[in-house]
Order: structure tokens, then sequence, then C-alpha cells
């Protein structure tokens, strides 16, 4: 079995409360638990099946199952990412295409914020059951309601 894995440097954003307000700090969720959340998600795993042609391979299920994720040091802001195989070559693609789909999705985040004349914004919703993660336009009155809350919105 060969043993893959990346290391990626995790931006920490810093608090929006004062340093005073200790309940605040103690309640929000850590960046580094969060990043790992998106490392290990569905859509990720999902991006990594259909970009490496893996489909009737291995599920997104099964990959995320397999994929490690962890925090070598506990004082640093890195994330190492690993993933094992009996085909060296695959281990290495998949680690590469982890690390690929979590950089692109970062930074479309952050270009989002980063420029007043795009209006759109980040969205999450949930579809057959997960979650997705998306786009959605500022002031778009189908941006948060979906269909249900478009017919209901529509209906005399």
């Amino acid at each position: 079995v060969y043993e893959a894995q990346t290391t990626l440097r995790v931006e920490q954003t810093p608090s929006q409360s004062s340093s005073t307000d200790l309940l605040s700090a103690l309640q929000a969720p850590s960046t580094i638990e969060t990043e790992t959340e998106i490392l290990r998600s569905r859509s990720v795993a999902q991006d990594v099946v259909d970009s490496l042609g893996l489909q009737g391979t291995i599920s997104p299920a099964a990959l995320r199952e397999a994929l490690h994720v962890t925090r070598p040091q506990a004082n640093a802001a890195i994330l190492a990412v690993s993933y094992q195989s009996t085909d060296p070559q695959l281990a290495a693609r998949v680690v590469n295409a982890v690390a690929a789909s979590y950089i692109a999705r970062r930074n479309a985040f952050q270009a989002v914020g980063s420029r007043t004349d795009n209006k759109r914004i980040p969205s999450f919703w949930v579809s057959k059951g997960a979650p997705r993660l998306g786009w959605g336009w500022a002031g778009h009155p189908h941006t948060r309601l979906g269909p249900a809350g478009r017919a209901l919105r529509s209906a005399p």
C-alpha cells in the first residue's frame, strides 16, 4: 500500500469581535476545523471523482472515508491530506486533486469579497439530501427562496 500526502497552509481569518468578548470567541468555530470539513466534504470528493474519471471505481463517499486530514502541529495553521492506494500514481493524483479542488473553492470565495462590482455571493442549500455549495446573486429574488418560495410569492 502506498500513501501520498500533501500539506496546505490554512489562512486564519482575524476575529470580528473584540478581544474582550470571550463568550463569542469560545462559541466561534475553529478555522482549522472548518477547513478540515471542507477538505473532507462531499463536494470536494465529487470534484475529485469527476476530475480523475473515477466514476464506477470509487464513490465520493468511499473516497471521503479513505481520505485523512490531520493537523500535524497543534499551533500551526497547516493541514496534511493523505490517501492510501495500492497504485502509487492514483494516491498522488487523489491528494493533488483534493488540494486543487479545495484551493479553487477557497479562491472563488475570496474573489467574491474582493470585488465590489461582482454581485455574486456564496450560497449553501440542500439538494437531494446533501448540502450544496454554489453562487447566488445579491438582490436576486430567487437567490435564497428556492422553488417553494417562488411559488408562494407568485400566488395571488
